[in-house]
């Protein structure tokens, strides 16, 4: 098999839409379980009723965050679409259920600073393994040419 043959075999394995559908639903389903979490754990706290300035500010920037997480989503949407190590898809579903997590917490006016704290860390978190991707790619690479090479 000559080289290009094998690059143009090897993307085709490496990229499966059936599979890139349940780990979309996947994420999509931790955000919904995670955001409900927090929904059911933060109280609406009655100390803000008196000020409904701060409300509006804080309210705006669950939604602000909830518009990064929404943008964070489609990434990985993308980004999934091709092979990807467990331990990596599992840490990027866990980045994105704090990150749901912290943005309903920060809406039911709960827990504000560590909510925020929780949202930026796992967005930290995130990029983190977002740099680390091409390490992952290339071992999955790697491994696909030895399974080559042992036939």
């Amino acid at each position: 098999m000559n080289p290009t043959t094998f690059e143009s075999t090897l993307e085709t394995r490496l990229w499966s839409p059936s599979r890139t559908a349940r780990l979309r639903a996947m994420l999509i389903a931790v955000c919904i379980v995670a955001a409900a979490v927090g929904f059911v754990l933060g109280d609406p706290a009655g100390r803000y009723a008196s000020d409904l300035e701060l409300i509006r500010l804080l309210r705006g920037m669950a939604i602000v965050k909830s518009i990064i997480l929404l943008a964070v989503l489609a990434l990985l949407s993308w980004r999934l679409r091709w092979l990807t190590f467990r331990p990596l898809v599992v840490s990027y579903a866990a980045a994105v259920g704090v990150m749901s997590f912290a943005s309903a917490l920060v809406w039911q006016l709960t827990f504000i600073g560590v909510a925020a704290f929780l949202f930026h860390a796992s967005l930290i978190a995130l990029l983190v393994l977002m740099l680390r991707d091409d390490v992952g790619r290339a071992r999955v690479k790697a491994r696909l040419q030895a399974g080559r090479a042992g036939r």
